[in-house]
């Protein structure tokens, strides 16, 4: 009897040991989600193919603008980036707000399914926005 219960007792010890380690790997390799710069980035994609780009962060920067622009379509279920696009050339200064449009149409052909996939920068902090899709 006293074997059977040493041998559960160990048992149970490594099991919670294991348990512990677990748990403090699987904490390691969390990743925050808060972002630590942007409150909001987006860009809306209208039917005639006019995107808005609006990004807001949560304090004052030196600047605020697009700096990566590219057309997605979709095939069956998957988006494949189509081309890279000339990229709103504003750039907001001192602010904490952005808000650019750019008419994107002439870029694509119809029959297909398009997106934007749009990369904000301020100061130097990127923050990827994806458009909603459109038909075109």
């Amino acid at each position: 009897m006293t074997v059977k219960k040493n041998w559960f007792l160990t048992a149970l010890g490594v099991t919670l040991i294991l348990m512990l380690f677990t748990n403090c790997a699987l904490a390691y390799m969390a990743t925050p989600y808060a972002d630590t710069v942007f409150s909001s980035a987006k860009v809306s994609l209208s039917a005639q193919m006019n995107a808005s780009f609006t990004a807001q962060t949560k304090s004052k920067q030196a600047e605020i603008k697009v700096t990566s622009c590219i057309l997605q379509i979709k095939t069956g279920s998957v988006w494949a980036d189509s081309m890279t696009l000339t990229a709103p050339s504003k750039v907001a200064t001192n602010t904490s707000r952005y808000s650019a449009a750019k008419d994107y149409s002439s870029s694509c052909s119809s029959g297909n399914t398009y997106r934007i996939k749009a990369v904000f920068d301020a100061d130097g902090h990127t923050k990827t926005a994806y458009s909603n899709s459109i038909s075109y």
